[in-house]
């Protein structure tokens, strides 16, 4: 009787993520995630941390005491949670209009170098590293109504690069397989799972209209940068600042 274990692993990852067909539908897209050598986490790692890096949004902070502390109270999924009563918008005008105009434009110059870095970073990671699943059709239709197949990385970056959403996912699922253990990994997925079959409705103010949200206050400028919550930024809510 032979005492030998095999174990079988493959250069790649099987992963989904959630797209939204030509009819509005939410669908899974099976993709394939590369594994990584040591010399390409540590390039990964380096670029994520780079995108991370918001050194501007530090002005854009809440002030230690008066009206921008108050908190008060919203309803999300049934329960009561309290928020700031001055939105982040609200936070980002009025730290702007502190500003000198060398200052502003200062601060928009390095938001812009942000928003290259956030780029850069989903460029790499998605044409690098994520792929469709051989077996599976992914056919985009432009307006002439000619279609052609989307397989490779800088296919789908060329597909979704102005959805946020799916840039992050697949960002995401690039950086979750290559950096956490199997059992994170289920866990995420099943959450993901979740909250996908889940819906959750927009919090509302107790007895008011709904302030403001943070979206309001990202950086300007292309869609890549807004909200791409693979790398995210610092938020003035709650925070007084470093």
């Amino acid at each position: 009787m032979s005492d030998t274990t095999y174990i079988s692993l493959r250069n790649y990852y099987e992963r989904t993520v959630q797209i939204e067909d030509a009819d509005g539908n939410v669908v899974d897209l099976p993709i394939r995630v590369r594994r990584f050598t040591l010399e390409q986490l540590q390039t990964f790692s380096a670029a994520r941390k780079r995108a991370q890096d918001y050194p501007a949004e530090r002005l854009i902070y809440r002030k230690p005491d008066g009206d921008e502390q108050a908190k008060e109270p919203m309803t999300y999924q049934g329960a009561t949670v309290m928020v700031p009563a001055v939105p982040d918008v609200e936070i980002r005008r009025r730290r702007l209009a502190e500003m000198t105009d060398e200052q502003r434009e200062a601060f928009e110059r390095e938001e812009e170098a942000v928003e290259a870095r956030i780029a850069a970073f989903h460029r790499d990671a998605i044409t690098e590293h994520v792929w469709v699943k051989p077996g599976v059709r992914l056919v985009v239709e432009d307006e002439s109504g000619e279609t052609r197949d989307v397989r490779s990385g800088a296919d789908l970056l060329a597909v979704f690069g102005g959805n946020v959403t799916t840039l992050k996912a697949l960002s995401d699922a690039v950086f979750e397989e290559n950096t956490l253990s199997a059992e994170a990994k289920k866990k995420s997925r099943s959450l993901s799972a979740s909250m996908s079959s889940s819906p959750a409705s927009p919090p509302t103010a107790a007895g008011a209209a709904p302030a403001g949200t943070a979206a309001a206050a990202e950086p300007k400028g292309s869609a890549v940068s807004a909200g791409v919550t693979d790398v995210p930024g610092p938020s003035p809510s709650g925070s007084t600042g470093t």
